[in-house]
């Protein structure tokens, strides 16, 4: 698997989790410091991301911590054209989230997320965001089920597990 972008989205970084926020990563399998980072971008621009992954289903996962507009910050979650999460508001100050969209199907080879603010959110930040994004292949597709891609704009990390 690879990764495209269309656009550098904005970056930023606060190392700085609550401490029910740090067992909550630890208890779903993931290293706290995927939750400090961000890309983000300035609304009306939207975040766009895409992986290389081939075609198949997906399991897709999108993780944010929320350092700056606790409870305040509303989007759309997009992934292969389809809204997955209409109205997403982000989690309390240093703060995660974590979601998983089953079976996304890939015809094309690649991933397109997506993540645009959406004012019927009634959130005054529309700044879309996401600290990482992961795609495992779903039972469905003929690959390595172990084989797990989790990504921040600055680094890729291979997790076998």
């Amino acid at each position: 698997m690879g990764w495209l972008i269309e656009a550098a989205p904005r970056t930023a970084e606060v190392a700085n989790l609550t401490a029910d926020a740090k067992a909550q990563a630890k208890e779903a399998g993931y290293d706290e410091v995927l939750f400090h980072a961000v890309s983000w971008a300035q609304f009306p621009a939207t975040v766009k991301y895409q992986f290389k992954t081939g075609n198949g289903a997906f399991d897709v996962t999108y993780l944010v911590g929320e350092h700056w507009s606790p409870n305040n910050r509303g989007f759309d979650i997009i992934i292969e054209d389809e809204v997955v999460e209409p109205l997403y508001v982000t989690p309390g100050k240093d703060e995660i989230d974590i979601k998983t969209y089953e079976a996304i199907e890939v015809t094309d080879g690649t991933l397109d997320f997506n993540f645009a603010g959406n004012g019927d959110t009634g959130k005054g930040d529309l700044n879309a965001m996401f600290s990482a994004l992961e795609a495992v292949a779903s039972a469905a597709t003929s690959v390595d089920p172990k084989a797990k891609l989790t990504t921040t704009w600055g680094a890729l990390k291979t997790n076998r597990k």
